[in-house]
C-alpha cells in the first residue's frame, strides 16, 4: 500500500505504461464525466464514479487478484480502511470476470487513509480494502480507480 499526493506517482513507476496512467490521472477534473476509460487495452483502465460516502457498517471489504487498484480523489473526501488477509472472513467467493471478493471483519483495520482531492492510494491486490467511507463533513465524492493489471506493472518494472 503506498499512500501520496498525485505530485509524486510519476516516481512509483515507469516506461510506456506508467506514462500513460500518469497522464490519465492528471488530466482528470471535476468536469470528467463517470464512466470507464481504456489506458492501455485489458492491462489498464479508469473508472470514474460519483457517490455519497457511507458510515462503515454500510461499506464492504473488498480484495482482488489481477489488478492493482490506484484511487484518488478528483473532489471530496473518502477513508479506506485497509485489512490483512488474516484478519478477515470470506464474504463471497472470487469473481473471476470482476476480479473481485468480498469480506467481512470484526477487526480493526491495519490503517487507514483518508483521499482528500489530490492525493492517492495504490492498493496491491493483497491490501484488502474498505472505500467510501464517510469522513470529515464530506458527503459527496467524485474519484477514478485505475485497474492495473498487476503482471504488467511488475514486468514494466523489471520484475517477474
Amino acid at each position: 500500500m503506498i499512500y501520496d499526493s498525485l505530485k509524486n506517482l510519476s516516481l512509483y513507476g515507469s516506461g510506456e505504461l506508467w506514462q500513460s496512467i500518469c497522464e490519465m490521472v492528471l488530466g482528470l477534473n471535476i468536469d470528467t464525466p463517470e464512466g470507464e476509460y481504456s489506458i492501455q487495452s485489458d492491462i489498464a483502465f479508469c473508472r470514474v464514479m460519483q457517490f455519497e460516502t457511507k458510515l462503515e457498517k454500510d461499506c464492504r471489504i473488498e480484495g482482488h487478484r489481477r489488478f492493482i487498484d490506484i484511487q484518488l480523489t478528483i473532489a471530496g473526501a473518502e477513508q479506506i480502511d485497509i485489512f490483512q488477509l488474516d484478519s478477515v472472513a470470506e464474504e463471497t467467493p472470487y469473481d473471476e470476470t470482476n476480479d473481485v471478493m468480498f469480506y467481512t471483519s470484526q477487526n480493526a483495520p491495519m490503517i487507514s487513509t483518508i483521499n482528500h482531492a489530490g492525493f492517492f492510494t495504490f492498493l496491491w491486490p493483497h491490501d484488502l480494502h474498505r472505500p467510501q467511507r464517510a469522513v470529515e463533513s464530506y458527503k459527496d465524492v467524485k474519484k477514478a480507480v485505475v485497474k492495473l493489471d498487476v503482471n504488467a506493472f511488475l514486468h514494466s518494472r523489471g520484475g517477474k
